[in-house]
């Protein structure tokens, strides 16, 4: 009889910086956004750079105002997403 492990057994739990690992394809641009104030933002501002690269990674520092994005499409184009999303996106 075979014993299947834990779902909350350590050996077996995906890595938490599994999220952080980026395509080798991807160029990381940096924005300040000062109107982002809550994870509603952040989500919107995610959304938004998702519909022009659906395969962009955001991360966002709500303290900081930083939003980090590992995409292949240039930062104007990023800029421009999260401008039309109802943000001010500045070059960090």
């Amino acid at each position: 009889m075979r014993v299947q492990p834990h779902a909350r057994d350590a050996r077996f739990a995906r890595p938490r910086y599994a999220a952080l690992i980026h395509r080798k394809d991807a160029d990381m641009t940096r924005f300040t956004v000062p109107d982002m104030t809550c994870a509603g933002c952040v989500k919107a501002i995610t959304a938004a750079v998702q519909r022009i690269d659906a395969t962009a990674t955001v991360t966002a520092d709500l303290p900081s105002h930083l939003v980090e994005i590992a995409s292949s499409k240039p930062a104007a184009d990023l800029a421009a997403a999260i401008d039309n999303a109802g943000f001010t996106a500045q070059a960090a």
